[in-house]
């Protein structure tokens, strides 16, 4: 967390339901070197949430057709 200190990132307790972060988010940066589905990327997706991640993430297959995600060849 001191790492993060001055940026506009939230650090949110577990919670445990989820929707209204992903509602109130701007985006969902998920980079990762390996994840077989990755499934907060999905949910996010679900809620209308802009999704950035890596291609090895699993569910970054999901996303298909113009402006579905952002997806970085490495994270």
């Amino acid at each position: 967390r001191e790492a993060l200190a001055g940026a506009p990132v939230t650090c949110a307790p577990r919670v445990p339901r989820v929707e209204a972060y992903y509602h109130a988010a701007d985006i969902l940066f998920h980079p990762a070197h390996f994840e077989t589905f990755g499934l907060v990327v999905a949910e996010a997706a679900a809620c209308g949430c802009a999704v950035l991640t890596s291609r090895s993430v699993g569910a970054a297959e999901i996303f298909s057709g113009e402006g579905a995600a952002a997806v970085a060849a490495r994270p």
